[in-house]
């Protein structure tokens, strides 16, 4: 990672850090029904796209569904940082969904994708109006 993307996620993290110790927890809103299997149907491809590009090392895979901020965002420098944290894991044995959250604008999908010896949580963030590209990513 550049040293501007290291700079602004510490930013994040210390302003976090220390506006969640000061404001109230937002209430979260999750998305159900026949909205949620929407989403679903939009994003699930999406997120075998990222796993899939990780395991097998394929950018072009990883960034199909990223819209033009994401793509800028996430270097190719970036992604061999994500394939040595997430790739070391090796194929993904399962992925489940685990909620969808009513961001405004957005929904957060969140699924669980089990490895082998962990499992890690993929946060994927996608505009309403796009359900289909990915507008934020996160793993936890």
């Amino acid at each position: 990672m550049n040293k501007a993307t290291i700079t602004f996620i510490l930013i994040t993290i210390i302003t976090s850090t220390f506006l969640g110790g000061c404001a109230a927890k937002a209430q979260v809103t999750y998305v159900t029904g026949e909205e949620s299997e929407l989403v679903i149907k939009a994003v699930e491809p999406v997120a075998e796209n990222i796993l899939s590009g990780i395991e097998t090392n394929d950018y072009d895979l990883f960034v199909t569904n990223f819209d033009e901020t994401m793509k800028n965002a996430i270097t190719p420098d970036d992604f061999a940082t994500i394939v040595k944290q997430i790739g070391k894991h090796g194929a993904v044995e399962s992925i489940e969904l685990l909620n969808i959250e009513d961001q405004g604008e957005y929904y957060g999908v969140n699924y669980g994708a089990n490895y082998a010896d962990a499992k890690v949580i993929l946060r994927i963030v996608v505009a309403k109006d796009t359900p289909d590209m990915v507008s934020g990513l996160w793993f936890k």
